[in-house]
């Protein structure tokens, strides 16, 4: 069902997974039902840390972010492009969530 949602874009899906065992080893994955507006969403996470959230839409996928304050301050000394840094800056909600859309 997961690969009829997604469409073409499941193998970038997939070779998203691929990486994050190669470099990161084993994750967690936890499909939940919040409510009716967010739908199902995939909580992926390493031991108990929390990676990412995967919202699967019709065609396409977004992944949402949560950092704390650690992680805003070691992407703000690091040497990624200004356009994520002030996205980042810019995000809702004390911990950052930001979401990033791949179609």
């Amino acid at each position: 069902m997961l690969k009829d949602t997604l469409g073409k874009t499941y193998t970038l899906w997939e070779e998203i997974k691929k990486h994050l065992k190669k470099e990161y080893g084993q994750t967690t994955e936890d499909w939940k039902f919040y409510n009716v507006k967010s739908g199902w969403l995939l909580k992926t996470y390493q031991k108990k840390r929390n990676l990412f959230f995967f919202i699967p839409l019709k065609d396409f996928f977004k992944l949402s972010f949560i950092f704390g304050d650690k992680a805003v301050l070691a992407v703000e000394e690091s040497d990624l492009p200004q356009n994520i840094k002030t996205t980042l800056k810019n995000a809702k909600n004390i911990w950052k969530a930001e979401v990033f859309q791949l179609k």
